[in-house]
């Protein structure tokens, strides 16, 4: 009986590492939507396209709080400042951070296994790749 159960975890062990995919790059691109809801579609790969939706986390205005040295500082933020480049995607249970202020740079969570995030600067070739 022991040396089932060792079986049956070995095998499900090397099914968990087989799934695992490796990481990779990516170069996410922001594609054209025509949805009239304001939705932003982002090509991240040939397999994954989110559908972002604009995130609303924080309440009007909230309190940072945080120290200077041994120094505490307080400030008060507006909600529409911090979530300004925040969206999710429901279908892919995504969030991430967008910016496309110099090209298209992507921060978060895509899934339950995927994480997205920038690679320290390299230098792009003229297609933006």
């Amino acid at each position: 009986m022991l040396w089932l159960s060792f079986k049956l975890w070995a095998v499900a062990l090397f099914s968990f590492c087989i799934a695992e995919k490796e990481h990779g790059i990516v170069y996410p691109r922001m594609l054209e939507s025509r949805a009239a809801t304001g939705e932003r579609m982002l090509k991240v790969n040939d397999d994954l396209t989110l559908t972002l939706q604009k995130s609303k986390v924080f309440a009007d205005d909230f309190l940072f709080s945080t120290t200077d040295g041994d120094e505490p500082l307080d400030y008060y933020i507006k909600a529409e400042d911090a979530e300004r480049d925040i969206y999710h995607d429901v279908t892919h249970m995504a969030s991430v951070r967008v910016s496309d202020d110099d090209g298209v740079e992507v921060e978060g969570i895509l899934g339950e296994r995927l994480r997205v995030k920038p690679l320290p600067a390299m230098a792009r070739s003229s297609d933006g790749l």
